[in-house]
């Protein structure tokens, strides 16, 4: 308590000081968290595997058969890690008016633009944003992704 307490009066005195700590932390986390989705599609999903793999040795029928797999099971991940709605209740294929001042963060406007909004087009993608995230390892050893597998045969 005494060191919350300390804390508190410490961040008070010195706001900068404090904000600078916070950035710096979330910086190290949020380098981190990259890796951690990797490692974690990885572990349930294969998909480094396969996509570091040279598939053109494989049949479409077999890349298919591997593809919903891992797209399967990356999905599942997914949906650990992250709640993920679309940015636009629209459905794509609709017709919308983008607002002149839209944020370029959510909405890119595409084909053909000409002077400034408003723009009247076709919904081409939704977007995705994510509403909740549920990272929990703060960081990776080593920057493993995955683990080398050794099976033991005698």
């Amino acid at each position: 308590m005494l060191l919350a307490i300390k804390t508190f009066f410490r961040a008070f005195k010195d706001p900068e000081g404090a904000q600078r700590f916070l950035n710096h932390k979330k910086t190290e986390q949020s380098a981190a968290t990259p890796l951690m989705v990797l490692s974690f599609l990885q572990k349930h999903g294969r998909l480094v595997d396969f996509l570091q793999e040279d598939i053109s040795k494989f049949s479409d029928h077999q890349i298919g058969a591997a593809s919903r797999k891992i797209q399967q099971d990356c999905a599942q991940a997914l949906k650990k890690l992250f709640e993920i709605k679309p940015l636009l209740d629209e459905l794509e294929g609709k017709e919308i008016v983008v607002p002149a001042q839209h944020d370029e963060s959510r909405i890119k406007v595409v084909g053909h633009v000409k002077g400034p909004g408003p723009y009247k087009g076709i919904v081409r993608h939704r977007g995705w944003k994510v509403e909740e995230q549920r990272l929990t390892q703060a960081s990776l050893q080593d920057q493993v992704i995955c683990p080398a597998e050794i099976e033991v045969t005698r």
